[in-house]
């Protein structure tokens, strides 16, 4: 038995555990239920030379799997892990997973073929704190490294240094540095593992157990490709639909119509125009979950005859996000698909980040689905580094946010640039501060196609849509 385990039984008699079976089918029970059908890595079905090693063996980067067919195995399974557990709040549990995520990228983006992996669960060594530990400090380097965001971590030596750091007479000192660790720990924290709220030992345990069971299920696969990898990208897009729930300016593009977009844009002539072998720098300044970019990535390999290496898209592929999660949830996106070397900036589309490649006038392409009827939106709007016009325009109480989107549009390409963008099918039509949108529209671009969507085509909300097709 797991120590662990033995541990959280003492909280949870119901948990069966192979100390409490006696019969050979109690034994399959346990197995079964509580360590969900794990195998030990080379004990059981493993070659001769390690069937006589007793113990766990080390997982190593070179050990990581391909992921095949089997990603409907894993999605049911993660359901399964959530149902046994009594897990019922999805969204949450996505996020924790998209940590996790991040954890799994830095990892491998830094190992070794033969070094052993921190991504996994060392069965008879690790503590639900050592794991745990382990996989906070992993977060911490993926969120700066991947995100530009910097997180707090303490170390769990970290007394061992603060009283190495500071002895004698400088106990005072030592005192003040605890006293403000404790603060930020206490303040500027959060647990991004937490499947359950945690707030004493017995909910510790609890979680700890759901931890060990999603890190087993993902520890295994590789998840950094050099390529899109067609079984990851299609794994990664079931969780997202089943684990994030759409709200008011925020619906996703379904992959149909992404496809469509892309498949209608005249991608190869526009390269072709530019010489030939020229990838165009891409953006979608509104990129939610990042289908925009991920296809973008494929169309242009595809239009530019690519040999499938993707490290061009370090300087090609920008999207931004103003919602932290979905952020997240695009760069990892961009990795599942190959393209991993992507911008993602955590930000307002409205504004420009010259320092992160983001400025007027600097992008070949821009497809985008922005947002759209946000009430009262204009308050709230702080843009540090550009000045729109349309915002004369506009009310503190209006929604009509997508018409500043309409002037970002002009702001952000260069001449004979291509775009395709959604908007809600009014700003054709409706007076205000759509008048003002339209007459930007026929100022600076030709209009080559509009496209009518149906009602039913964002089914979280009733409006009807439009995709303009534009040449700047």
């Amino acid at each position: 038995d797991d120590a662990n385990l033995k541990l959280l039984s003492k909280k949870d008699d119901s948990l069966k555990l192979y100390s409490g079976a006696h019969t050979v089918g109690e034994l399959l029970e346990a197995w079964k239920e509580t360590y969900i059908m794990k195998l030990w890595q080379g004990l059981i079905f493993g070659d001769d030379s390690t069937a006589y090693k007793i113990g766990v063996k080390p997982l190593r980067k070179k050990d990581l799997k391909e992921l095949t067919e089997e990603y409907r195995e894993i999605g049911a399974q993660f359901a399964e892990i959530l149902r046994h557990n009594n897990v019922s709040d999805k969204e949450n549990a996505f996020n924790r997973l998209v940590a996790l995520f991040i954890c799994k990228l830095v990892d491998e983006t830094r190992k070794g073929d033969n070094d052993e992996v921190d991504f996994q669960y060392k069965q008879g060594t690790d503590t639900y704190e050592s794991l745990q530990d382990r996989l906070q400090r992993l977060h911490q380097e993926g969120m700066l490294k991947f995100m530009n965001e910097e997180m707090f971590y303490v170390p769990v030596d970290y007394p061992e240094q603060l009283f190495a750091q500071y002895s004698g007479a400088q106990r005072k000192k030592a005192i003040e540095d605890l006293k403000e660790k404790i603060r930020i720990l206490k303040f500027y924290s959060n647990n991004d593992f937490s499947f359950k709220d945690v707030h004493n030992e017995d909910l510790f345990l609890q979680n700890g157990k759901i931890l060990v069971e999603i890190v087993q299920l993902f520890e295994k696969y590789r998840i950094v490709y050099p390529s899109k990898h067609q079984f990851l990208g299609n794994l990664f897009e079931g969780l997202l639909s089943d684990g994030f729930r759409q709200d008011e300016g925020q619906f996703f593009t379904p992959i149909p119509i992404t496809r469509f977009i892309w498949d209608s844009l005249p991608i190869r002539e526009y390269i072709l125009n530019k010489g030939g072998k020229y990838y165009p720098r891409v953006i979608d300044y509104a990129c939610g979950a990042g289908h925009f970019l991920t296809e973008a990535v494929e169309a242009i390999n595809s239009a530019v005859d690519s040999d499938g290496n993707n490290k061009w898209v370090r300087d090609c592929i920008f999207g931004i996000e103003k919602d932290y999660r979905l952020a997240r949830v695009a760069k990892i996106s961009l990795f599942m698909n190959g393209a991993g070397d992507g911008n993602i900036l955590f930000g307002d589309g409205l504004d420009n980040y010259k320092d992160q490649g983001v400025d007027i006038s600097s992008f070949d392409i821009l497809v985008a689905n922005p947002p759209y009827s946000v009430k009262a939106f204009k308050p709230h709007l702080k843009l540090k580094n550009n000045e729109l016009l349309l915002l004369d325009a506009i009310t503190d109480k209006s929604s009509e946010i997508e018409t500043l989107f309409v002037e970002r549009l002009c702001q952000l390409l260069k001449p004979q640039a291509i775009a395709a963008v959604i908007l809600p099918s009014t700003i054709l039509t409706n007076d205000t501060s759509y008048t003002s949108a339209r007459e930007l529209l026929l100022k600076h671009f030709i209009i080559r196609g509009i496209v009518e969507l149906s009602e039913k085509t964002f089914g979280a909300t009733p409006t009807n849509t439009v995709i303009l097709f534009l040449e700047k």
